[in-house]
């Protein structure tokens, strides 16, 4: 292999881990630049050797340099564009919460009742295909990625993300600790298809 070929190869960074080039940066700067006495390796005055391994030093060093520079700048981008992406997506997320219509605020008012993550709702109710359509409801399936149906019914939760901004009392008209006439106001006012009975606890 010629030194040409190997400087080629030096340029094809992408077969050639960023440690590589820390790695002969460290000892190249070792070899020209520390004390005589504590060089092991010798090189001529004038030999070409040494001048091959100082352009690779100086080749790898750069390389390095802008890897490391390429990598911090490809660190902050994606941290500066998941901070904006991740406000972007709260905003919608809030926007949908306050628009939620009466009955869907119902039907997520549900799972604050029976104080469960996830409940059993009609798949084919329109309210509840808005609900998913919008992303505030998931299927939730127990098997993979299969979703279980029982007759009419399938196993959904509130998506996570829109859960940890919901004010229950704010969005859901559900006060933390409702009294007698709150109860039986959310309890009134629950989604046509609900047919269990259930008593808040005292």
């Amino acid at each position: 292999m010629g030194f040409d070929t190997f400087i080629k190869g030096i340029f094809d960074i992408n077969k050639i881990p960023t440690k590589i080039f820390f790695i002969v940066a460290i000892v190249g700067t070792f070899i020209f630049y520390a004390p005589n006495d504590l060089v092991l390796i010798k090189f001529n005055k004038d030999s070409d050797l040494k001048i091959y391994i100082y352009v690779i030093y100086l080749l790898c060093t750069g390389i390095f340099i802008i890897n490391c520079v390429t990598g911090i700048f490809d660190f902050l981008k994606s941290k500066i564009q998941s901070y904006f992406y991740a406000k972007e997506l709260n905003k919608h997320n809030k926007d949908v919460i306050d628009n939620l219509d009466k009955f869907e605020r119902a039907v997520l008012r549900e799972f604050y009742i029976y104080k469960k993550n996830t409940l059993n709702f009609p798949y084919d109710d329109a309210i509840i295909k808005g609900l998913v359509d919008k992303k505030v409801l998931y299927f939730s399936s127990q098997f993979g990625t299969h979703i279980v149906l029982s007759g009419r019914n399938s196993t959904f939760k509130i998506n996570h993300i829109i859960k940890k901004i919901i004010d229950i009392e704010r969005d859901l008209d559900f006060p933390n600790n409702p009294n007698l006439t709150e109860q039986n106001y959310l309890l009134r006012n629950r989604p046509h298809w609900t047919t269990n009975d259930i008593y808040f606890k005292n």
